[in-house]
């Protein structure tokens, strides 16, 4: 079925109360989006984030502690210098923290040897109690926490684990319902998030015919379902926002128990500096939760990851970088990734952050969800397998089955990418982005503006802008229907989606597409509303240009804020090389390690771990500047170069006394 063919019945119900004629040529927009196909609320406005902002919150509650000074119940205080383990006591003030208070971590460089978690208390009641506290630094450049932990996150905010429910709904599970009756008594509360269970046949998921010769590696359950926030209990009925956006007879009610509730991390860095296949910081289960102002460097899972959540936000982070060694799954699968939503969660908003060398740095995947909105995000410079030698750029919107009337709209992105490896999407819209075609300087494979795989139906694409591609001029925009490499392998994907109004800067060229036919023009086809997710500019974009792009944005293309703070960043300007090596050497007496082949990055921070013999002490670092020369455990950044290091240790009866000098301001570059 064609694009106009089927639009007879449809209304684009946000862009029809908002499109101008944009001239004489041009024509009016209407009929693009099925009313069916937008949330039920009708649109993407106030349906993601913080209900109400991170700040009503973020300022009003008290500060618990002060790591560095006194927490209360324990005598344990943190250094924050860089040397002394300071994991028990910021865990211990992390748990203790009472509802409504935030844990201050001031200005230092926080060495732990486990992750920091706080987990919901145990319950068997199957009755909320959830908890709401703040982990807040000084800034990402002052409040510096390393983890050199064998195991798990850096930073975790979770649920018991506990799922209860699967509970059948007797009704109001229809597409734009907002009260659910269950028969019997079941524990939910008002203000509680809650998860509609929809069975993948009745959502009708996506799979590959049985036939295919390129199946998936993986289909989620449950893909299609959604979280809501309920508003009013009354005996067996749940009031609830936002809307369904489907309902089945299948659909079923499920809950966590013990979930984080207005809790965030605010204000910090994290660096992760063992090879440690986990994600740097995670929220599972949370409820209305933020990240805000987070350095993350050197993930080996994903740099911050939400999952099951309702209502989060991630926003003003700077995340950047793989963990440093070349070998094992560095930037393969499941590593590096940036920030991610995922398991179901749905209302959560990604915005104003800025990624550089992710694999994937803005991403819906693992049966993501609902409702959520990926908004004014700049990533650059993605890696994979190659590290910083790669040939193939493949930055991924979506990774995993199945996210359903979702919203990319204002992102700065190198490609934007449907794939089909973890399942397809439905209903999902891709607005005024642009797309930059470009990436490390040894990228020149995979440039298309847009590769929409197979499985991808009912999306649309309106009103984006594409870079022309220096790297590889002959690309084609377009990439439709694929499976990885594998060519039109479905070519239904070009007559379900839609492309209206994207401009290719490489040729002035504007995509008319219709008919289940790509084709291009040399006017644009018309003006479009500035945003989908906001009414009117938003604050955080000062004087910028907005809309920053599109078709119908005098010069096509201006700047977000994200990407402005980028660009002043020296990360940002840096040539970066994976083929720098340590050498280690050490006196008789002791070993000294690092981490992986002692094959590195420029700017990458190292490990570096001194182990005396039962007979011997350490005594110092030489030959290079490490954070604190007279510490076994020290820690460097890798320059352009290669460099040797040596370890000494002498007899524990020739021990001399030395000094240990914290680092002073020392900060990840």
């Amino acid at each position: 079925m064609g694009h106009v063919a089927k639009s007879c019945n449809m209304i684009f119900h946000i862009l029809i109360l908002c499109i101008l004629t944009a001239s004489a040529s041009a024509q009016v927009i209407t009929n693009v989006i099925p009313i069916n196909n937008l949330p039920a609320t009708g649109t993407f406005q106030g349906i993601a984030g913080v209900p109400g902002g991170i700040d009503q919150y973020s300022t009003n509650y008290t500060m618990f502690c002060n790591v560095r000074i006194s927490i209360p119940g324990t005598t344990n205080v943190a250094y924050g210098d860089g040397i002394h383990d300071d994991t028990a006591a910021i865990n211990f003030a992390v748990n203790a923290a009472p509802n409504g208070t935030y844990v201050y971590i001031p200005t230092g460089t926080y060495l732990v040897t486990s992750g920091i978690a706080r987990t919901g208390n145990y319950n068997y009641d199957l009755v909320q109690h959830s908890f709401s506290i703040i982990i807040r630094g000084d800034g990402p450049t002052n409040t510096i926490i390393l983890n050199n932990a064998p195991n798990g996150e850096i930073i975790a905010i979770s649920s018991k684990g506990s799922y209860g429910g699967n509970w059948p709904i007797a009704s109001g599970n229809i597409r734009g319902g907002t009260n659910i009756t269950i028969p019997g008594a079941v524990a939910i509360l008002t203000n509680q998030w809650i998860m509609v269970e929809r069975n993948d046949a009745s959502a009708n998921v996506y799979y590959p015919p049985s036939s295919d010769a390129h199946p998936f590696y993986y289909t989620y359950t449950l893909a299609a379902s959604q979280l809501v926030k309920v508003t009013k209990v009354n005996g067996t009925t749940f009031s609830f926002t936002p809307a369904l956006n489907e309902g089945y007879t299948t659909d079923l009610v499920g809950v966590f128990f013990s979930q984080p509730l207005h809790c965030g991390i605010e204000d910090l860095c994290v660096v992760r500096l063992q090879d440690v296949n986990a994600h740097n910081i995670r929220i599972i289960g949370g409820e209305e939760c933020w990240v805000k102002n987070v350095e993350s460097r050197q993930a080996r899972g994903y740099h911050i990851s939400l999952e099951y959540c309702g209502g989060c936000e991630v926003r003003e982070c700077y995340i950047h970088d793989p963990f440093p060694v070349k070998d094992g799954n560095t930037a393969g699968g499941g590593s590096d990734y940036g920030i991610t939503i995922g398991f179901h969660s749905s209302s959560c908003l990604v915005e104003d952050n800025i990624a550089l060398h992710c694999r994937h740095s803005f991403i819906m995947e693992t049966g993501a969800g609902q409702d959520n909105v990926i908004a004014y995000n700049y990533g650059k410079d993605n890696i994979n397998e190659g590290l910083f030698t790669t040939d193939y750029q493949m930055d991924t919107m979506t990774h995993g089955g199945e996210p359903r009337y979702n919203l990319f709209e204002g992102n700065v992105f190198p490609i934007l990418r449907f794939d089909a490896v973890e399942g397809a999407t439905k209903y999902d819209v891709v607005f005024r982005n642009l797309i930059t075609r470009d990436g490390i300087p040894t990228v020149n494979v995979a440039m298309n503006a847009m590769d929409i795989q197979r499985g991808n139906y009912d999306d649309y694409f309106l009103d984006n802008v594409y870079l022309p591609c220096a790297a590889s001029p002959t690309t084609p925009a377009y990439r439709i229907g694929s499976w990885e490499d594998v060519a039109n392998s479905d070519p239904s994907v070009i007559s379900n989606d839609v492309w209206l109004g994207n401009a290719d800067l490489s040729n002035k060229s504007f995509d008319h597409s219709a008919n289940g036919t790509i084709f291009w023009t040399n006017a644009p086809p018309a003006s479009f509303p500035p945003s989908l997710v906001y009414a009117s500019k938003p604050s955080f974009f000062g004087t910028n240009v907005w809309p920053a792009f599109g078709s119908d944005v005098a010069g096509y293309t201006h700047s977000i804020p994200a990407q402005i703070r980028a660009q002043a960043m020296g990360d940002f300007s840096r040539v970066y090389s994976d083929s720098f090596v340590l050498t280690l050497t050490n006196s008789a007496g002791g070993t000294a390690t690092a981490p992986g082949n002692h094959s590195y990055f420029n700017s990458s921070m190292i490990a570096l771990t001194a182990a005396p013999d039962s007979s011997h002490a350490f005594a110092n670092w030489s030959g290079y500047l490490v954070t604190n020369s007279n510490s076994a455990n020290a820690y460097l950044i890798m320059p352009a170069s290669n460099i040797t290091i040596d370890a000494a240790f002498n007899p524990l009866n020739q021990v001399t006394n030395s000094v240990m000098h914290p680092p002073s301001d020392f900060h990840p570059l």
